[in-house]
């Protein structure tokens, strides 16, 4: 089990997290993650960077911010680009885009 702390901040059409910080906390039974789409990611990280209100208790897809929760997104790995000034990335085509 980790603790992933972050920023999500959106830049053109990609949702990232900046300044991560990762930590190893324990063991545990993975609970079955929230299936997401680039449309629900990059809806969550516009919500939260305009100031708009999330509400984790709902939990529902498009309802919450994904704090805390573990997640799935389906697409294949286009490339990663180590060679950032920000540290790794993960670029990831799903649906097209």
């Amino acid at each position: 089990m980790v603790k992933a702390t972050g920023f999500i901040s959106l830049k053109e059409q990609f949702a990232e997290m900046e300044e991560g910080l990762i930590r190893i906390i324990g063991i545990e039974k993975v609970p079955e993650p929230i299936q997401l789409t680039h449309k629900s990611i990059v809806e969550s990280a516009r919500r939260y960077q305009y100031g708009g209100k999330v509400n984790i208790a709902k939990g529902g897809q498009g309802e919450t911010d994904f704090h805390g929760r573990l997640v799935s997104l389906l697409g294949n790995i286009e490339r990663i680009d180590n060679d950032s000034d920000e540290g790794p990335k993960i670029y990831v085509n799903c649906e097209g885009l």
